[in-house]
């Protein structure tokens, strides 16, 4: 409806008259600022009554239609029509005029006010636009209201959330909370979520007796997530919750840390149910169980293997020194070592190679217990963790490069190679074997002869040969060693009995053939008047030929022998 207020006349346009906001009142005045030519459309004046006001006269003069109020005796009822369908062709045109007349029967009457019209030539006052417009505000509020209640209140079908026949409080929070909680376990476990991993509250499908059907366990289930090692089929963290008091409803806390919860099956028991409506996924939800992040550079610690791919194989590569011997005993490159969130992968541009050593006893003795020692790409040497159980020692190599077990000790710094577990050019050879004793177990008779001047006496010495040892320090005086850590000490008891008596024989008497070649012998006794002769031959000596042959000369006597015996000394290979 238009305002109340003063508009033009519809039948003067000299004239005003009072529109009360429902109806034409009675009142009219002259217009003050009418122009001549200021045309009334239609729609621009406020809906008239059905019929003229009490006391309203008849319209009349030029351009005005006729016979509008008249009663219905006055006319035929199509001479009424035709008459005003003429007068309006010549007022407002043959279509408005065609219209009225055509369309108008007796008795009726076109209503009069803004929405229909007025006659050509007559002032218009403002159409009234604000109530469409507060019409169409109010209608557009109504719109986002209820868009802010169906997000805010999915509808009927948003499930109840109670414990213990109380609502929830804040529900919505309780799952915020604990989804929070969970992403932090995921990143710090290297684990597996994605899109769809939410956190439910659980309903039994069966209620307990006297349980209310909407009520819900103190536990949350939070899925799909996976861990290194986990299972397709165990994807839900059991959140613990406790409960408080508040008002007549209750508040339920998730626990603040769930890093220690391990993912289970999805309980077939419960309903899965939230505020919002959001069902679970279906298994897994698409996700895999995530491979092992990578562990730190150049690692090197001791851990079990858990699913590594590859696995160690036995070895026996032995380095040994003076008073410490390392024996390598298992290797093999693995992909991963460790189990669960343990577990990790190779370093980006390195390998890993997991073994396991023994230690023992050195050449000489067993004094000392320090630890082997890694060396990667010549850097720093690390001290090797011993592994306990079933774990192995697991370090981080240059996938193409250099890395080594390193034993240093009595001026020997020896290596084995990793991964290809070779001893180094720099190991002393003769302490990698597995066999370094033999035993002659002979006897013979040494045709000799003692000579001083003119004096000549034949004498036959009892020769026994006995056990045969290889070494790097020579046993009855450490101090000495070969030339080079590719040579071995061969020492051989050997004596002969002359007599009554037992005595070595001077290392002038004795050689070794080992080949084509002879090796001499040398008395390495510390006391003097004894003897202990040794001979250097190469580390990977396996048989000779022990000779008694030749003269000397002590204390003025010449000492000849008449006749070479010989000894074959063997040590087996390896």
């Amino acid at each position: 409806m238009a305002e109340a207020g003063w508009y033009p006349d519809a039948h003067d346009a000299n004239m005003q008259h009072y529109f009360d906001g429902n109806d034409w009142t009675g009142q009219r005045r002259p217009n003050p600022a009418a122009p001549a030519d200021q045309t009334v459309r239609r729609g621009d004046l406020p809906r008239a009554a059905e019929q003229p006001p009490s006391g309203y006269d008849q319209p009349s003069g030029p351009g005005q239609a006729q016979g509008r109020y008249q009663s219905p005796g006055q006319q035929q009822p199509w001479e009424h029509g035709q008459q005003q369908g003429q007068q309006h062709n010549q007022q407002y045109g043959p279509q408005q005029g065609q219209q009225y007349g055509q369309q108008q029967p007796y008795g009726q009457q076109q209503p009069y006010g803004p929405q229909y019209g007025t006659p050509q030539g007559e002032p218009a006052p403002r159409r009234r636009r604000r109530a469409p417009l507060v019409i169409a505000g109010v209608a557009v509020l109504a719109v986002v209201a209820g868009l802010v209640t169906w997000i805010a209140w999915p509808g009927d079908d948003a499930p109840a959330i109670t414990y213990q026949g109380k609502e929830v409080a804040a529900a919505a929070d309780t799952l915020t909370k604990a989804e929070r909680s969970v992403a932090t376990a995921v990143r710090e476990r290297h684990g597996a979520k994605n899109a769809d991993t939410r956190c439910y509250f659980s309903r039994p499908k069966k209620p307990a007796a006297g349980a209310k059907g909407s009520d819900v366990e103190n536990v949350l289930q939070c899925g799909p997530v996976l861990f290194v090692d986990g299972q397709a089929g165990a994807t839900y963290l059991r959140v613990p919750l406790t409960d408080a008091a508040e008002g007549g409803k209750v508040t339920l806390s998730p626990a603040d840390d769930v890093r220690e919860q391990q993912p289970a099956a999805r309980d077939s028991g419960v309903d899965l149910v939230r505020p919002d409506g959001e069902e679970a996924p279906t298994g897994s939800g698409g996700l895999k169980v995530p491979a092992p992040p990578a562990a730190a550079k150049d690692v090197l610690t001791t851990a079990a293997l858990g699913t590594a791919g590859g696995s160690p194989k036995t070895v026996d590569t032995t380095i040994a020194g003076k008073t410490q011997r390392v024996t390598l005993t298992k290797l093999g490159s693995i992909e991963r070592y460790g189990v669960g969130d343990d577990a990790r992968s190779a370093p980006a541009g390195q390998r890993l190679v997991a073994f396991s050593l023994e230690y023992g006893t050195g050449d000489v003795d067993s004094s000392r217990r320090d630890p082997a020692q890694l060396v990667v790409a010549g850097g720093t040497p690390r001290d090797i963790p011993q592994p306990t159980g079933d774990n192995y020692v697991i370090a981080a190599v240059p996938a193409s490069g250099t890395a080594a077990i390193v034993l240093d000790e009595s001026g020997y710094k020896q290596s084995i190679s990793l991964p290809a577990g070779k001893a180094g050019s720099n190991s002393i050879a003769v302490l990698q074997r597995t066999h370094r004793t033999g035993y002659v177990g002979k006897t013979a008779n040494v045709p000799i002869r003692l000579s001083r001047g003119s004096v000549k006496v034949p004498a036959t010495f009892r020769a026994t040969a006995g056990l045969v040892a290889l070494d790097f320090w020579a046993p009855g005086n450490t101090a000495v060693h070969p030339s080079s850590p590719k040579k071995a000490i061969l020492s051989v008891r050997l004596n002969y009995r002359y007599k009554g008596g037992t005595y070595g024989f001077s290392p002038a008497l004795v050689r070794l053939k080992v080949g084509s070649g002879y090796v001499k012998a040398r008395n390495i006794a510390t006391s003097k008047n004894k003897i202990l002769n040794v001979f250097e031959v190469p580390g990977t000596f396996t048989s000779g030929r022990l000779q008694i042959t030749g003269s000397t000369k002590d204390d003025g006597v010449t000492v000849s022998v008449r006749k070479t015996v010989s000894f074959v000394v063997r040590v087996a290979k390896g």
